[in-house]
């Protein structure tokens, strides 16, 4: 994949980047790559060893990216057992959607946005440019309030810099016109709309 995807890099031209996402949510269950921090760790570290040696590191973009919350929830299975160490990283990205009720205690807070990218940004918002990779509300949440305060993370945790909303399933905003009216009035803002961040 490496020495083919430099060919297509030609093609683009030099300055197209590729976000590179692999092994998402790795902290959880649903994934067949989840719940080994130890296999996580060195499979990460060799994939880009063979990057960085066949010439891809200089057009990739590695983006490490946890799920928001770790399923389970215990000591061994924390995002940053996972963290395969900051020269092997560029970007960290974040799987941002509500958790069940079940899983906050009753906090409806700790449902939105804010409180969900809390954790990864403690942990590594100093040391890597940021993103939600993937993220959106659910039936079962205030969808005006999540889509406000999607927007208010780089105010929050300013190191966020992409946002990829999942428009599918329960979370197309065009099926919730006052969240479709929030968003399209938010995202207008220069700070979403620049293509000039692109850099490690």
């Amino acid at each position: 994949y490496f020495s083919d995807s430099i060919d297509d890099v030609k093609t683009l031209g030099d300055h197209t980047p590729i976000w590179f996402r692999p092994m998402n949510e790795f902290n959880s269950g649903w994934v067949t790559w989840g719940l080994d921090p130890d296999g996580f760790r060195a499979a990460w570290r060799r994939m880009f060893n063979i990057a960085e040696q066949v010439g891809a590191t200089k057009r990739h973009i590695f983006v490490w990216s946890p799920n928001h919350r770790s399923y389970p929830d215990v000591e061994w299975n924390k995002m940053e057992r996972y963290y395969p160490g900051d020269q092997y990283v560029d970007w960290v990205g974040l799987s941002c959607y509500p958790p069940s009720a079940q899983y906050v205690n009753g906090d409806e807070d700790a449902r939105y946005p804010l409180a969900r990218c809390k954790e990864v940004n403690s942990k590594y918002g100093d040391r890597k440019p940021m993103m939600v990779a993937e993220g959106g509300f659910s039936k079962a949440s205030d969808q005006v309030r999540w889509v406000r305060e999607w927007f208010e993370i780089e105010k929050r945790y300013p190191n966020f810099k992409a946002m990829i909303w999942e428009n599918h399933n329960d979370r197309v905003l065009q099926d919730q016109p006052e969240a479709l009216k929030l968003y399209q009035e938010l995202v207008k803002s220069p700070y979403w709309i620049s293509e000039t961040y692109m850099g490690k």
